[in-house]
């Protein structure tokens, strides 16, 4: 009778644990990853905006705006659904169904990209006229870019869902050393090389769409090396062979209001740049620009945890284990905020530090920057909650949540961006971030039952703000906004805050963390 007492809370241990060591697993290399991606990300705007004038590098920034939307759009919500679909295919025993469920999400992507590569093309110079607040030589740069990069729309579209069908297997090495670190580093050296030779417009869009092609060949070779070991797993056999219609509807159902929530979700990511052009020309845009590739370089730290976390959620509440989920969801939130808070509070004291990496011209930046800064805070502090809502099934609330985000972004971006310029984008986008991170937070605690606020949340937070907000604050009182200030305050604040974080390290899971062997796969399999 004592031993059946004892079991469930033994079962419920070993479950919690081998769920935390997958997170860990992924997010741990994620994060080399993502690092790598984000440093990669910053230079390339670096050399952009040191080898051309403001007005060059905003029409290369413009372009590589549109493509990334357009590209996002291509993908149909396809990368999203196989991240779900794959974990839950083997979940169910379903493991025939996973090389069709390939072609289902693939195809279709690279048909869409297609598509939009011819209409991209025909409409290359009204959709540069529109972009450039009538700069002729503007017109022309952007004109070409659009061009050139339209050739590439299908390839992107495809690869990207490529990518995300490796992490669907539980894999993260794919995603980490092929789409974060070599196309992010072929790219760089791709356009440095050809922007300090003097090349035009038309040779750095070749420079940085070639990368994407390679990644889509390395993508594919490397899906099928991960079909080839599935077909060779052990275990029960699989169900019989879904019919290809019923696959494709059900994958289809759950995908296609994905599919026009990352074309908002992208939209809202890069429509300040656009709209920038458009209000207040090219060199605004690239300073615009500048200011907010900090932060963004600072959210591929989020991204590394939402691309360990998914399929773990997938698996977790596919199958009904829901207090699972929530513990999953929970460390994960306390592992992202001890990593992002300190960079997004540090980007929000020192940004006109920061910005002097662009040249002196984009110093104007440093307002928009921290505003933003300041809504990275929030967003990082209620965790992966979008990717919670869609793990959960709910994809048409997230795409509600996305509609009136990139809504409230337009509409103040043309109320202000007009008056206070690029201040004024940065306060619509700060807007829509925080409406895009509360409403999933009220959803999910009412539909799902979850929440991100754990016992290491208070720990966290509070050492965050206290190490980088005190001393930062202190620090620029002392010796102003200056690269000594930066360096000295940010070397005190680190040592203090890693001795917090260690006297709290049970609480915040930082010894499971630390000793997870980091090999990138996170076993799938039906949870127990």
């Amino acid at each position: 009778m004592s031993s059946r007492a004892v079991e469930p809370d033994t079962s419920a241990d070993r479950g919690r644990s081998a769920d935390l060591k997958s997170l860990a697993r992924g997010s741990t290399l994620n994060f080399a990853g993502a690092v790598a991606n984000g440093i990669f990300q910053f230079l390339l705007v670096v050399v952009v905006a040191q080898a051309l004038n403001r007005h060059e590098s905003g029409a290369f920034f413009e372009a590589v705006a549109l493509f990334t939307i357009l590209s996002n759009t291509c993908e149909l919500g396809a990368d999203t659904g196989l991240t779900r679909m794959i974990p839950r295919y083997r979940v169910q025993g379903r493991r025939d169904d996973v090389r069709p469920g390939l072609d289902v999400a693939i195809w279709p992507t690279f048909a869409a990209g297609a598509l939009f590569a011819i209409l991209a093309f025909v409409f290359s110079q009204p959709l540069a006229v529109f972009f450039t607040h009538d700069n002729s030589r503007d017109t022309a740069a952007v004109a070409t870019y659009i061009r050139v990069l339209a050739g590439f729309l299908p390839i992107a579209g495809a690869y990207t869902v490529a990518i995300a069908g490796t992490r669907g297997f539980g894999t993260m090495v794919p995603n980490a050393l092929v789409d974060r670190i070599a196309k992010s580093a072929a790219q760089t050296a791709a356009v440095a090389v050809i922007v300090f030779a003097g090349g035009g417009s038309r040779d750095i869009a070749i420079a940085w769409g070639v990368p994407i092609a390679l990644g889509m060949i390395a993508a594919a070779l490397w899906l099928r090396v991960l079909l080839y070991d599935l077909s060779t797993e052990g275990g029960p056999p699989s169900r019989p062979r879904t019919p290809i219609r019923e696959l494709a509807s059900e994958f289809w159902r759950f995908t296609a209001p994905r599919g026009l929530t990352g074309v908002f979700q992208v939209t809202t990511l890069w429509v300040g740049t656009l709209l920038v052009g458009e209000l207040k020309g090219t060199a605004e845009a690239a300073v615009y620009t500048a200011s907010t590739r900090y932060l963004v370089a600072g959210s591929v730290v989020n991204l590394a945890v939402i691309q360990a976390i998914a399929p773990k959620l997938s698996e977790l509440l596919s199958a009904g284990l829901t207090e699972r989920a929530k513990d999953v969801y929970q460390v994960a939130t306390s592992w992202l905020m001890a990593l992002a808070w300190p960079m997004y509070i540090t980007l929000g004291l020192f940004a006109p530090v920061l910005l002097r990496a662009f040249g002196h011209d984009y110093s104007a930046g440093a307002s928009s920057m921290q505003i933003l800064a300041g809504a990275m805070l929030v967003a990082t502090g209620v965790g992966p909650v979008d990717i919670v809502l869609l793990m959960g099934g709910r994809s048409f609330w997230n795409l509600f949540n996305v509609i009136v985000a990139l809504a409230l972004n337009i509409g103040l971006s043309y109320a202000l961006i007009p008056h206070i310029g690029i201040a004024g984008a940065a306060v619509a986008w700060a807007a829509s971030i925080l409406f895009n991170n509360i409403a999933p937070l009220i959803e999910i605690r009412a539909i799902l039952h979850v929440h991100p606020f754990g016992a290491a949340f208070p720990a966290v937070a509070g050492s965050a703000l206290l190490c980088f907000g005190g001393l930062g604050v202190a620090a620029i009182a002392v010796l102003g906004q200056t690269l000594p200030a930066l360096v000295g305050y940010f070397i005190a604040a680190t040592a203090i805050y890693v001795a917090l974080l260690y006297r709290f390290r049970v609480r915040v899971e930082l010894p499971l963390l630390l000793q997870t062997v980091s090999r990138g796969r996170i076993r799938v399999s039906a949870p127990g």
